[in-house]
């Protein structure tokens, strides 16, 4: 539906929010989901995604989760490679993007949705919250 420019954080609009587009390899997903696209390639690291873009993606997000009623959380909010494989012939074609140099935590922070511990004491509910900075993943 969108694509996002690095250098600037420039939002083109390709298609209207009722239009399904063919983003995340997944037709049910595609049918329930607006999809942004990130210029970059994982392969060069996390040098694309610059601050414009973090920025205008996230102003972009907020807009829309407000007015589609979509709650601001992981669960809701996604990257192309948290999109499951229709079957288990197709995983190893499923997209990697935005891959390990996504910093999910900065992106939530500027959603106004800031990551936090769910789970009470005795609750099985598990918290994973890596540091972003010391927690770099080689790409290969």
């Amino acid at each position: 539906h969108y694509s996002l420019r690095s250098a600037d954080g420039h939002i083109a609009n390709h298609l209207r929010a009722k239009d399904v587009g063919w983003h995340a390899g997944n037709w049910y997903v595609n049918s329930k989901a607006v999809g942004l696209e990130h210029e970059g390639f994982l392969a060069q690291g996390g040098q694309w995604y610059t601050e414009a873009m973090y920025r205008t993606s996230a102003n972009l997000v907020r807009y829309l989760a407000e007015k589609y009623g979509v709650p601001l959380d992981r669960a809701h909010v996604i990257g192309h490679d948290n999109v499951p494989g229709t079957t288990p012939a197709n995983i190893a074609g499923m997209h990697q993007d935005p891959g390990p140099y996504w910093d999910w935590d900065h992106y939530f922070d500027l959603l106004g949705k800031p990551f936090k511990a769910q789970g009470r004491p005795a609750s099985p509910l598990v918290t994973v919250h890596p540091d972003y900075g010391s927690n770099t993943e080689p790409y290969y």
